[in-house]
């Protein structure tokens, strides 16, 4: 799955545990009703924010995430998060294959 939209709020990288590290932004859709979505970076993956900034356009790859766990009275509850494991310019690609366009003025090299 994909999010495209630009970047709102780029939190630091949070050392959660000894083995686990979190990092979070927020995406701003571009749709008639845009929406903020809370995204998260984990491990290895939390430097991929480090060349972007606040106001970037981009395209994130996600995968949405579950889990249940069980509150210390005993109770069941459920958690879902966001997880981005690629993130690109979002007119980044198209502008390169522009770029590379050829224009027909007829005198092709064949």
């Amino acid at each position: 799955m994909e999010i495209t939209g630009i970047i709102h709020k780029v939190y630091n990288t949070r050392q959660v545990s000894d083995k686990f590290k979190l990092r979070e932004f927020v995406i701003k859709t571009e749709e008639t009703y845009p929406q903020s979505i809370l995204l998260q970076l984990t491990q290895d993956k939390c430097s991929l924010l480090d060349k972007y900034k606040e106001g970037s356009s981009v395209k994130a790859h996600i995968n949405i995430r579950g889990k249940e766990y069980k509150t210390k009275e005993g109770e069941i509850k459920f958690f879902n998060s966001i997880e981005a494991w690629r993130i690109e310019d979002s007119n980044g690609s198209t502008s390169t294959e522009s770029n590379s366009v050829i224009a027909d003025d007829g005198n092709l090299p064949f």
